[in-house]
């Protein structure tokens, strides 16, 4: 495995980018507000709104890389690792298995981390829920910035919301919550499972920056920087 810092990526999955998503960009009008925001070297975890399509975080970390070089290399589910053909890809496009051992490897590496704090949970949410993250408990993003003495960027994209309309449904939660496996009710374009043709527009806040770190305080540090980072997300979710 190479230094997380020094990820790249071949040719070959360039090329996969550009097929897979390329049309994906053109078909949303895909772009991104604040990219100057994202520090040019050095470890740095970006925390992200999870959807239900996914594929709006994707977007916006290859824009990322197209404007500043950098990979934003990110946590995956374990379901992702379990799954022949799918778990080589992931690991050709920067993905690794979701732990705090591997997040903290590649923030210490000087790497930059993207991570949907919310995780598949959050994805699954129905559409009275849109517009918003459900961050109130997630704390481990925030102490996993904090130990590694990194800043946290955060990333949002509303607009993902409605691309699928998601509805409630016992099975959906019971699927989740014994198997961990999403089995959602969804409508996208004229009631199918083609996405809406909505226009995507990622929105990145400006660095939030730890304290230095003191271990026999840490759940007040955590606390404290906890509250404004949820605050600012939620009104990055409400722009368009």
């Amino acid at each position: 495995m190479k230094n997380a810092a020094q990820h790249e990526l071949t040719p070959r999955v360039q090329a996969t980018f550009e097929a897979l998503f390329g049309p994906l960009a053109r078909y949303h009008q895909h772009s991104v507000v604040g990219m100057e925001n994202i520090p040019a070297s050095g470890g740095v975890l970006l925390a992200f709104s999870h959807s239900f399509a996914t594929y709006d975080g994707f977007l916006t970390g290859y824009e990322i890389y197209k404007s500043t070089g950098r990979v934003p290399m990110a946590l995956g589910d374990n379901l992702i690792f379990k799954t022949p053909i799918l778990r080589e890809m992931a690991w050709d496009l920067g993905i690794r298995p979701g732990n705090h051992e591997n997040g903290q490897a590649i923030l210490q590496d000087g790497g930059m981390l993207l991570l949907a704090p919310g995780g598949m949970k959050e994805s699954l949410r129905p559409k009275e829920q849109r517009y918003r993250v459900e961050w109130e408990r997630r704390r481990g993003f925030v102490k996993l910035a904090l130990r590694s003495q990194v800043p946290i960027v955060l990333v949002a994209c509303g607009a993902a919301d409605d691309l699928y309309n998601v509805r409630q449904s016992r099975l959906t939660s019971f699927a989740y919550e014994r198997f961990r496996v999403p089995l959602p009710m969804i409508f996208g374009r004229r009631g199918t499972p083609v996405p809406k043709k909505i226009t995507l527009r990622a929105f990145i806040s400006e660095p939030f920056y730890p304290p230095v770190h003191d271990p026999e305080n840490e759940a007040s540090q955590v606390e404290s920087l906890h509250g404004p980072i949820v605050e600012r997300m939620q009104e990055l979710m409400k722009l368009r």
